[in-house]
């Protein structure tokens, strides 16, 4: 099946989206990694590996927020792509990026959930 990649622009951001995520995006049940647009965010997202992430739906895909400052970039990883996730965190290693989840476990009457990088 190829790939099909949506490209979404707004007043505040730009974003490219696989199919299946795009309709996710305003009620996200996955990860959320969320960092400013930095240099090295930067060569991430122009890195071979993670454009080929990209194309073969390893991840579900990133937007760009223009109206912050400084610039904030988001990239979307649902639960059904978390091998993606491992191969994001070695692309943020490999361009001197160290993501270091914050979990705090909160227990409620359906059971235990974390809360990620809140």
């Amino acid at each position: 099946m190829p790939t099909i990649l949506i490209i979404m622009s707004g007043d505040d951001f730009l974003g490219v989206m696989t199919a299946k995520a795009e309709h996710f995006v305003s009620a996200w049940s996955g990860i959320k990694v969320h960092s400013p647009l930095s240099n090295k965010i930067y060569e991430v997202l122009m890195d071979q590996h993670f454009q080929q992430m990209m194309i073969h739906r390893e991840i579900d895909g990133f937007k760009i927020f223009k109206s912050q400052d400084p610039k904030q970039v988001t990239f979307y990883i649902s639960f059904y792509s978390m091998p993606g996730y491992k191969k994001l965190l070695h692309i943020f290693r490999a361009h001197g990026i160290h993501v270091e989840p914050k979990l705090q476990v909160h227990m409620d009457k359906s059971g235990s959930y974390v809360l990620l990088n809140s």
